[in-house]
């Protein structure tokens, strides 16, 4: 189960629930915040009537498992396997702490500093610029460094813009030399909302037990609790001579390492001649054979989870997509997308990044490649603590897909800060097939030609809409805030999966080879845009990611241009990484939008003037988009000595049925031409007759 409850309420919780006799259970306790519960506010976790933890200051998070039914609590999940105890580090000894920063969308705004404020000296300085935006964008960087048992030392984070780091980014600073969930914190996960934050602590392991740096590689030992707790509180140099918790007469065989193969099911009373719980035998100095992740015969008929800090057996690549259901305030809401095995942070969205005009009331997805079988979670963040109301929800699905069957997990309706939903990746519908292979889109389509489904376009009466619910008749904003109808799509498919570059802070999602219009450069393909690059409309770009969505769109109109995020671009793609049409070697004087728009011709005649309508084809091509296509693909095979006067009959040719065209959109004006040129021509013909004369 879970459950979230505002952080500000001192309300007393308290969950009763049924679980199986003899199975193993993980419990999870989160904060926001990464404080814990502050004194005199605290957890208890018991079962059947028996305490098993209580806990209070533990940080971001604290886990605990236990298996239901043991006659004693088993111990919150050991950090290390059980050996034989090192010696503990002493003052003044070289140990090691590991500085961790998770920044959000702008870590060039971050540096920081640790200072030693036992000998005045800085031992690290990353200043400010240091981190460049798009390549540490809401990632995760780490740094160890070496220092000494019991000295005084200060890390700062700062930020240069004065807005600090917002959830889900975060900076800490562990004991040891690693920073996963399991290693120790002196200074807790935090955010900060102001130029600097800085946190002063004294160096000494928080657990008073060997220094974790020492050793950074995992001992041969299962670090997963044992499955019995042993009696003593440490680990004997031999193994005891009978079954431990509880004493009972010893069997009349001795313990062996290795199950025997007809157990009973649960602990009785009595002794039997077989062991009534699993047969532990205490870890050793040297382990002889090594322990496995997993018994070699499973003891009962709840067999002990495997460890999920091991690599699942099936580690093939496949796909899962977060769908978000906004409420009225989707820029309170951020989300994390988190490796529970590794910890890495697979996706992230800061509190902000999902604007009220954009995203009112929609539903926000995204398809990303992971793991088969790893464990991951969710993490939805609300700044205001109201969560997600009134039938919103946040869910997660196998595959490139949101359909009912293949869904993971969904929270709905969480009204406080922060909400969680943890996942393994498994098929839930194995029976059928699994939605857009990893391998391979549908349909592969190079060059890529459209928009993004959540790219969002103004329609005159209906206001800003995602471009996957735009439809042919829909008087759409184009260039010079006109307004145009829609006369076809040249590409519709909303369950092809397709990468798109992705820019900021106007957030248009665009195939690389789409063209957009930028000042000083033309109307050129998305690939060529550089941050800095300024939009003939739309802003500045401050950063440039390749995402991947599902849905792709290309929505034509009369005057080929369009406006989707405020931003405007042509309704084309170009076939290479320039603005003007390549032969060979030789660029040509054509642009590829004048080409394509001036190629469109005959199509806009057909549909927008004489008010057919194009099919679309199984590929999402339409009609007339897909031979054209082909054509093209032709053309470009051929030698450039054939190019050449093809391409020259086809502009001429063009320009006779341009001429047609403009006759029909600007008819009075082009016959008030004509009588102009017919008058002054009579007028030129008398006057030489005068003249004559």
């Amino acid at each position: 189960f879970e459950h979230s409850i505002d952080p500000f309420s001192r309300q007393t919780l308290q969950h009763d629930i049924c679980l199986e006799n003899g199975r193993e259970y993980k419990f999870t306790i989160f904060d926001s915040v990464g404080d814990g519960l502050c004194p005199p506010y605290s957890y208890t976790l018991a079962t059947n009537g028996v305490q098993i933890k209580e806990g209070q200051s533990y940080g971001a998070s604290e886990a605990t498992v236990f298996r239901n039914g043991e006659s004693s609590p088993p111990t919150p999940i050991p950090t290390q396997a059980p050996i034989t105890p090192a010696p503990i580090a002493s003052v003044g000894d070289p140990t090691a702490v590991t500085i961790a920063i998770l920044f959000d969308a702008f870590p060039s705004e971050n540096g920081f500093r640790l200072e030693d404020l036992s000998n005045n000296a800085v031992l690290v300085e990353r200043a400010g610029g240091s981190f460049t935006d798009g390549q540490w964008s809401s990632r995760l960087y780490t740094e160890t460094v070496t220092v000494t048992e019991g000295n005084t030392y200060r890390l700062v984070v700062t930020d240069s813009f004065g807005d600090g780091i917002f959830a889900p980014g975060y900076f800490a600073l562990y004991y040891g030399s690693s920073a996963t969930d399991d290693a120790l914190l002196l200074v807790p996960k935090q955010t900060f909302p102001a130029n600097e934050a800085e946190a002063t602590i004294t160096v000494q392991n928080p657990n008073g037990s060997p220094n974790v740096a020492t050793t950074s590689v995992p001992t041969p030992s299962p670090t997963n609790p044992p499955v019995i707790v042993p009696t003593s509180p440490q680990p004997t140099p031999q193994p005891t001579p009978s079954p431990t918790n509880p004493p009972v007469i010893a069997p009349t065989n001795p313990p062996t390492s290795l199950p025997t193969l007809s157990p009973t099911p649960f602990p009785t009373a009595t002794p039997t001649p077989a062991p009534t719980k699993f047969p532990t035998t205490p870890p050793v100095t040297e382990p002889t054979p090594p322990p496995t992740s997993q018994p070699t015969v499973a003891p009962t008929s709840f067999p002990t989870p495997e460890p999920t800090q091991t690599s699942s057996p099936n580690t093939q690549q496949t796909q899962m997509t977060i769908a978000i259901q906004f409420d009225q305030f989707p820029n309170e809401i951020g989300f994390q997308l988190e490796d529970i095995t590794t910890g890495e942070v697979v996706l992230s969205k800061e509190i902000g990044e999902f604007s009220n005009d954009q995203w009112r009331d929609k539903l926000y997805t995204s398809t990303i490649d992971i793991k088969e079988g790893v464990q991951y979670r969710l993490s939805l963040s609300d700044s205001f603590g109201d969560g997600l109301s009134d039938g919103n929800y946040f869910a997660l699905y196998y595959g490139a897909t949101t359909d009912e069957e293949y869904l993971l997990a969904r929270e709905n309706d969480f009204n406080s800060f922060l909400a969680n939903i943890i996942v393994t990746v498994q098929n839930p519908n194995p029976g059928g097939p699994v939605p857009v292979p990893t391998s391979a889109p549908t349909f592969i389509l190079p060059p890529t030609f459209c928009f993004s489904g959540q790219s969002t376009v103004e329609v005159q009466h209906r206001g800003h809409i995602p471009m996957n619910q735009l439809s042919v008749g829909d008087m759409v904003k184009t260039q010079n805030s006109k307004y145009e109808r829609v006369y076809s799509f040249g590409h519709r498919h909303e369950s092809i999966q397709a990468k798109f570059l992705q820019f900021f802070p106007s957030m248009l999602e665009l195939s690389k080879d789409h063209m957009v219009f930028v000042k000083k450069k033309g109307v050129i393909p998305a690939s060529l845009v550089k941050v800095g690059d300024t939009f003939a409309e739309g802003g500045t770009v401050e950063d440039i990611r390749v995402i991947t969505r599902l849905g792709i769109f290309t929505p034509y109109t009369p005057s080929s241009t369009i406006v989707v995020n405020g931003v405007l671009a042509s309704n084309y793609v170009a076939f290479s990484d320039s603005e003007n049409l390549m032969l060979g070697s030789y660029e040509t004087p054509f642009s590829y939008h004048w080409l394509d728009h001036s190629f469109q011709t005959f199509h806009r005649i057909w549909c927008y003037w004489l008010g057919f309508e194009d099919q679309l084809l199984e590929s999402g091509f339409s009609s007339w988009s897909e031979p054209a296509y082909n054509i093209y693909l032709a053309f470009s095979e051929w030698n450039i000595i054939i190019q050449v006067p093809l391409l020259i009959m086809f502009v001429n040719l063009i320009a006779l049925v341009q001429v047609f065209e403009c006759l029909l959109l600007y008819p009075l004006s082009i016959s008030m031409v004509a009588v102009l040129m017919v008058y002054g021509r009579i007028s030129l013909g008398t006057m030489g007759k005068r003249q004559s004369i």
